[in-house]
């Protein structure tokens, strides 16, 4: 028998309302519904299933809880967490394949860099670099942290940058609804072919599903541009071109959508 605990005086009526359950065993709480007769025995009975029905429900909601469905590549996670560099003077580094911002959240950002969505990026040819490493740098985020050591220390700011094509290839489909873009400095010479952001739905595609230009006028470089163009279309693969200008073409908060084909692609 459930001990129960009486709050206030029994009536014999509202038994969910006014009896609160232990899962411990009384014999004299026992005794005292034995006595109350079949009545409350039925009461009881029907209360167990009443508080068995409301536990299971709040384990299916704990269960259905949705998992993350999008995050925001803002590549400060590579300073701020799994991956700090020590040689401050080397500007242009290659992006390590370890920074993986979809497998795990940089909490050490602010804004976070990433989220737990399980999705693997391959980095082909991408590069990397912060304020802190060129004072030239200006990310779009703008989540750079100062230390005592100088501004050679600096944390946050980071951006991915392209001297020539390269790709992010993702583990399972997603989408891009923005990301922001912009060039390192104006054009030293004539451009005779703009530079292009791409997306491709297969990895092995070579025909982007669609491909948008990306011109740049401005008479100073890190004048940051949005994206939307990609919204809505299921991709595996993205490229950045910086075609015929050769000042890097700037890559910064890449918002990234679990597609829902990635709910049946392991």
């Amino acid at each position: 028998m459930l001990r129960t605990r009486r709050e206030g005086a029994w009536d014999g009526k509202s038994l969910l309302s006014r009896v609160v359950f232990h899962a411990s065993f009384d014999p004299i709480a026992m005794h005292q519904w034995g006595k109350a007769g079949a009545g409350n025995s039925l009461r009881l009975r029907a209360a167990r299933a009443a508080l068995a029905a409301l536990c299971w429900a709040s384990a299916l909601v704990a269960a259905a809880a949705p998992a993350p469905s999008a995050a925001v590549i803002t590549f400060s996670g590579l300073w701020n967490g799994i991956d700090p560099y020590a040689n401050y003077p080397v500007l242009h580094r290659p992006l390590p394949s370890t920074y993986q911002p979809l497998m795990q959240a940089q909490p050490f950002t602010k804004p976070a860099d990433g989220g737990n969505l399980g999705i693997r990026i391959e980095w082909i040819n991408a590069l990397c670099s912060n304020h802190g490493l060129n004072r030239n740098v200006r990310d779009h985020t703008g989540d750079t942290t100062g230390k005592n050591e100088g501004s050679n220390h600096e944390l946050g700011g980071g951006v991915m940058f392209a001297e020539r094509p390269c790709t992010m290839a993702f583990g399972k489909p997603v989408e891009i609804p923005s990301l922001f873009w912009t060039f390192y400095e104006p054009p030293k010479h004539p451009v005779l072919k703009n530079g292009t952001i791409a997306v491709f739905r297969s990895g092995t595609d070579t025909k982007p599903l669609k491909s948008v230009e990306v011109p740049y006028h401005d008479a100073t470089g890190y004048v940051w541009r949005e994206i939307a163009a990609f919204t809505g279309l299921t991709i595996s693969k993205i490229v950045f071109d910086p075609g015929g200008q050769d000042t890097g073409l700037n890559i910064d908060d890449i918002t990234i959508q679990v597609s829902p084909q990635s709910m049946t692609v392991q």
